[in-house]
């Protein structure tokens, strides 16, 4: 096990939060995107990329010394099927954050190509970008 750990209860600590750190990052981000508000999910993107990154650093290492204490300790089996459980709950997050991210991406694809098509319309009718000059006079 982990040399930092002197006890389980420190380990349980540790692990417990980690969990809730990159639990709260989903949590948050599922809000931004069930609501859909596009301030929200495209101005904390960055935030959340970094947050989420720290944490599911954080959460792995907790996880490997969970792993280490359990194969030394082999009759705490209960205690990793409750952190098992926790982490099924985690995934199941990340799978609708997903679904959520991608529903966003198509949206934002769809209204990409309308806003296109509606460039192309407007410089068809010479609405569009500014004309230049057509020639440049060798005087000038």
């Amino acid at each position: 096990m982990n040399k930092t750990y002197g006890d389980i209860e420190a380990l349980i600590t540790a692990l417990a939060r980690a969990f809730d750190l990159f639990e709260g990052i989903q949590r948050r981000m599922l809000k931004a995107l069930e609501t859909g508000s596009m301030e929200e999910i495209f101005g904390g993107m960055p935030r959340w990329t970094n947050e989420r990154a720290a944490a599911f650093a954080m959460l792995k290492g907790r996880l490997r010394d969970l792993n280490a204490f359990l194969e030394e300790n082999p009759q705490a089996v209960a205690m990793g099927r409750i952190w098992r459980q926790r982490l099924a709950d985690l995934l199941e997050r990340e799978g609708r954050i997903y679904e959520r991210m991608s529903a966003v991406k198509e949206m934002l694809q769809e209204e990409m190509g309308t806003v296109g098509r509606g460039r192309e319309a407007m410089e068809g009718y010479g609405m569009g970008r500014a004309q230049g000059p057509r020639f440049v006079s060798g005087s000038a």
